[in-house]
Formats: structure tokens, C-alpha cells, sequence
């Protein structure tokens, strides 16, 4: 049999090519986590430039001084810096616009990322846009990006959103959720510090990490391939024996590490195969609430899993183990218990376990399921899912009942 005949007869389900790409791809690129990294910002920036350095974050990470750690670094290693501390959380667009027009007025070498999701994010963003001839905004709505943006340094205070190791832009316009997904954004380096983490509140923790875990499992849901599978279990495991520590005692160093690990595994599961209902919930949620996007997924995930009961009993039996070596019983009996403890895990962490208690209206069940299958459709949902199925989801996720739909 040739090439060709050979070719034709792959099956269907495996004729995506799988593609791997993340932080420390590019020349000279790096992704380490190591207690300390925060402190090494400055050579690894002298490898990429002699030029001047823009530092993005926030007020929150100012006011913590972490900022200074990496100022302090870049000045040892000769290199001058400008802070922009205005990052807001969730950004919208105008924030990377802001951003834009710093980058086009000033010639900078390299851009450092400080921060969670939101300023790491808006670091990427300005680093694309020092280097491509349109506004972030035609990117945002679909422009082809040219060229390599400036190198980018990204360094996270929490454990959770997985953007040091992405190749997405996440903003917003008042009334939906913006997205860029391309391997020029990736950052040239990763420097994952657990130290930088140790601050973080509980609910904070809780949050982020549940967000990772949405990452490893809804990445792995939607395309289950051994790559997902490698990154989702290692994540999974690190987050049912971390999460609940971390948030007891933000000093744990240990829970810290691994966390950390949990969010960079469970961001590069994402990326082979993109997010389900969970995180589509959550865009909507950030809108209607102000909800932390983490946290919208976390509450949502074990809901969007008993959607999909029927379709992923194997996955979730194999996850199982990792979650609780106790669970037993037949594939559809583990399947479901793992739903059941992925439900449990949010109270034992502090967080809310329903819409309805998150403090959603009954009134606007209707127009979240409208949303769910207008604007946040998921094709690789392993289930499709028609308007009337999505309003018995929101609906169980409003009262908080586990229950096949």
C-alpha cells in the first residue's frame, strides 16, 4: 500500500496532526520553575537585549513589592526598566490599547510579564504589537499576525491560569470575550517561582488552582490524546493532593511547588485540546458577576463532566486513581464518583459548589444558556449540545445538583 492509500485510511478521530509549542520554543528561550527564579530575570533578559526593559502588572503586586525583586535584578545585569502597574483584572481591550501606545512611543528590547493571567497576558500583547504594524484590536477580531512581537519574560504570581506557557491573548469588549491563539504570542521565557506564589489569599488560591484544573481536565476532555493525557493525569494528581493544602497555609512551600507545576501541566493539556462548558460558563459569569474566571470554572467544571458522563466514562475511570485511590467499582461507577469528588474538592477549599450560591438570579438562567450555545459554543464538546440542553445544565448548576441531563 502507498503513501497515499496509506494516508486515506487513517482513522477519522486521528487525523489532527498533534502539535506541541510553548514558552522557551523560541531561540535561547527557557521554561523553568525553580524556587529563586524571580531573582534571575536580568541575565536571562541580557541574553535577549542591551535595550529597555517594560515591566507589566498590577496594583495588587505592587503593593506586595514583588516588583521590586525584579527590578532590582534587571538593574544588576545593566538593563533599564518602565513600570506599568494598571493592569485590571479580566483586562478589556482598551487596557492593551493603552499598552500599544506605550510601546509605539518608546523603543523597547524585551517585555516582562509580572502577575497573574491578566498581566501576563497584556505583557504578551505588547510585546506582539511593538513588532506588527496593526492594533491589537485587528489581532483580537482575526488579523494575521506578520511578525514575532519583542521577546517576552513572563513570570507568575499564582498557580493557576497557565499563560507563561500559552500561546493565548484573553481580553474583552463589553459585552464578549476576545481571544488571540497563535505561537507568536508564546514568551520567550517561562520563569515559574513558587515564591511568588506564597502570598496569595486563600480564596485567591483556591481559585487559581481550580483553574488549572479545568485547564488539565477540559484539555484532555476535548482531545484525548497521550500528550493530553500525560500533561491532564500528572495535573490532576497534583491538584487533589496540593489545592487543600496550599489554601490552609499560604507558607507551604511544598503545596506551593507543586501547584505551581499543576498550572504549567495542566495549561499545556489545554492547549492540545481547548476548554469545554466549564470555561464557557465562566466568560459569562465574569460578565454578569465580576467573578474571577478560575473560579467560574471550577464551580462549573463537575456539571459540564456529568454532561458528558456517557461519553468520557473511560477518562474520567482512568483519572480516578489519581484523584482517589479509594474509588472502586465498575468503569461507569468510577467514572462517576471522580465527578462526585471533583465536586467535593470545592468545598473542601472553601468555594462555592452552585450558580445560586455564587449569587446568580433564576431570572438570568435563560439568557446563560442562550449564551452558552450563541456566543461559547464548544465543537469538541464531546456531546453536542442543543438550547434546550444547555438551559437544564445551567439549571443544575444553578441548584447544584449532579445529575445526568
Amino acid at each position: 500500500m502507498d503513501y497515499a492509500d496509506l494516508k486515506r485510511s487513517v482513522p477519522e478521530h486521528l487525523k489532527d496532526a498533534v502539535v506541541f509549542q510553548t514558552a522557551g520554543t523560541r531561540p535561547r528561550g527557557k521554561l523553568a520553575l525553580g524556587f529563586g527564579l524571580a531573582e534571575t530575570v536580568g541575565q536571562e533578559a541580557a541574553g535577549f537585549t542591551k535595550g529597555r526593559v517594560l515591566l507589566v502588572t498590577d496594583q495588587t503586586i505592587a503593593g506586595l513589592g514583588l516588583p521590586q525583586v525584579v527590578l532590582d535584578s534587571l538593574e544588576r545585569a545593566g538593563l533599564a526598566a518602565d513600570v506599568f502597574d494598571e493592569v485590571e483584572p479580566e483586562p478589556h481591550l482598551d487596557m492593551a490599547q493603552r499598552l500599544e501606545e506605550i510601546v509605539r512611543r518608546t523603543e523597547y528590547g524585551l517585555v516582562v510579564g509580572l502577575g497573574g493571567g491578566s498581566p501576563m497576558d497584556m505583557a504578551k500583547s505588547a510585546a506582539l504589537v511593538a513588532r506588527n504594524p496593526k492594533g491589537i484590536g485587528d489581532y483580537m477580531t482575526g488579523a494575521a499576525i506578520e511578525n514575532e512581537g519583542l521577546p517576552a519574560i513572563l513570570l507568575p504570581t499564582t498557580a493557576g491560569t497557565g499563560s507563561e506557557v500559552s500561546p493565548f491573548i484573553v481580553t474583552s469588549l463589553p459585552d464578549k470575550k476576545l481571544f488571540i491563539a497563535s505561537p507568536y504570542v508564546l514568551a520567550a521565557t517561562a520563569l515559574i517561582d513558587p515564591l511568588l506564589t506564597a502570598s496569595l489569599p486563600p480564596r485567591v488560591t483556591a481559585g487559581t488552582g481550580l483553574d488549572a484544573l479545568s485547564h488539565a481536565v477540559e484539555g484532555l476532555v476535548a482531545r484525548p490524546t497521550p500528550l493530553s493525557q500525560a500533561f491532564a493525569r500528572q495535573s490532576v494528581e497534583l491538584v487533589f493532593r496540593y489545592l487543600e493544602r496550599a489554601c490552609q497555609g499560604g507558607l507551604d512551600l511544598e503545596a506551593r511547588y507543586h501547584m505551581c507545576f499543576a498550572s504549567a501541566l495542566g495549561m499545556l493539556a489545554y492547549i492540545q485540546g481547548g476548554g469545554l462548558y466549564a470555561h464557557s460558563m465562566s466568560y459569562i459569569l465574569t460578565f454578569d458577576l465580576n467573578l474571577p474566571h478560575g473560579l467560574g470554572c471550577g464551580v462549573t467544571l463537575p456539571y459540564t463532566l456529568m454532561f458528558n458522563l456517557k461519553r468520557i466514562e473511560g477518562l474520567l475511570a482512568g483519572l480516578a486513581p489519581l484523584i482517589d485511590p479509594g474509588i472502586t467499582g465498575s468503569e461507569s461507577r468510577k467514572a462517576r464518583q471522580a465527578v462526585e469528588r471533583f465536586h467535593g474538592l470545592l468545598a473542601k477549599v472553601g468555594v462555592e459548589t452552585s450558580l445560586k450560591e455564587l449569587g446568580v438570579r433564576a431570572e438570568s438562567l435563560d439568557a446563560y444558556a442562550e449564551d452558552l450555545v450563541k456566543k461559547y459554543y464548544r465543537a469538541r464538546n464531546p456531546r453536542p449540545m442543543s438550547p434546550e440542553e444547555a438551559r437544564k445544565l445551567v439549571e443544575a448548576m444553578w441548584e447544584g445538583e449532579l445529575k445526568e441531563i
